[in-house]
């Protein structure tokens, strides 16, 4: 399902807008993630405290997409994306005032990372299915490729640009980037409106039931 009147709607400088903040801002976290597993490593010097980091930064989204997708279907999706990035900013203001006060304990990242996992869960399904609503048939396909684009941009370039990072400031302003990157990215869904597909009463199941198959559709294409 597209946008009504897509053809004749301002739609790309919406799209466009929401895209970058968005784009930023998972960027954003990207790069203070590598910041906060590099200091970590080079802190404690530790495999074990590393692999714990690892599981913390990762499982909780992966625990959490299904519910994640399944919010997303049935709520506002600018809502989810703005509260999951002004609760991960949050997150990184907390790390930034115990950095620059030399009172960071190796727990503090490890709650603060899995929150932010969490807020992962919400904001990428939120993300991507707001592509559909944003453009008009004609754009869908390249707008796919774009998200598509923006995460194997993700993948390659959070490395080089936290090591940039850390190496020009010091740790508690360079997790500032994401804070910044946050907010970049909730200014354009506090002036544009996502078009929200509202199933029929009779069609729509339980959050549980919804949630299960989400559940079942994972693990089978994991299997297959």
């Amino acid at each position: 399902m597209t946008i009504e009147n897509a053809e004749h709607a301002p739609w790309r400088l919406r799209f466009w807008s929401i895209f970058t903040g968005q784009a930023l801002s998972l960027v954003g976290s990207a790069l203070t993630q590598f910041v906060l597993l590099w200091w970590i490593t080079d802190t404690t010097g530790s495999v074990a405290a590393l692999g714990i980091a690892g599981v913390v930064a990762l499982l909780p989204q992966a625990l959490l997409g299904p519910l994640g997708g399944t919010l997303a279907d049935r709520y506002s999706r600018r809502r989810l994306m703005v509260v999951a990035d002004l609760i991960s900013a949050a997150c990184m203001v907390v790390l930034i005032v115990l950095f620059l006060t030399s009172r960071v304990a190796l727990w503090h990242l490890y709650v603060m990372m899995a929150v932010r996992s969490a807020m992962q869960a919400f904001q990428q399904p939120a993300a991507a299915a707001s592509t559909a609503m944003l453009v008009p048939g004609r754009f869908l396909s390249r707008a796919a490729g774009l998200n598509q684009t923006l995460y194997g941009i993700m993948t390659v370039g959070a490395a080089p640009l936290g090591a940039l990072a850390i190496s020009a400031m010091p740790v508690g302003w360079a997790l500032g980037i994401d804070v910044v990157t946050a907010v970049l990215g909730v200014v354009p869904l506090l002036i544009y409106a996502i078009p929200q597909p509202r199933a029929a009463a009779q069609e729509r199941t339980s959050l549980w039931q919804e949630f299960r198959e989400g559940v079942d559709t994972v693990c089978a294409s994991s299997t297959a």
